[in-house]
């Protein structure tokens, strides 16, 4: 029973799951509800990377 936040930690290491700010939007006249997770401002990389994943 591992969390989002768990599995991006096996996967990218802790140093990046320190940062990870959670976000969630819900907009019920379009009908979509978006959930996600990003790095905030302390978290730097030399290569950026952009994963997206759709469920």
């Amino acid at each position: 029973n591992s969390t989002c936040v768990d599995n991006i930690r096996t996967i990218f290491g802790a140093s990046i799951a320190r940062e990870l700010l959670e976000i969630e939007h819900e907009d019920k006249k379009l009908s979509y509800k978006v959930q996600g997770h990003v790095t905030n401002a302390n978290y730097s990389m030399k290569k950026s990377v952009f994963l997206l994943f759709i469920n």
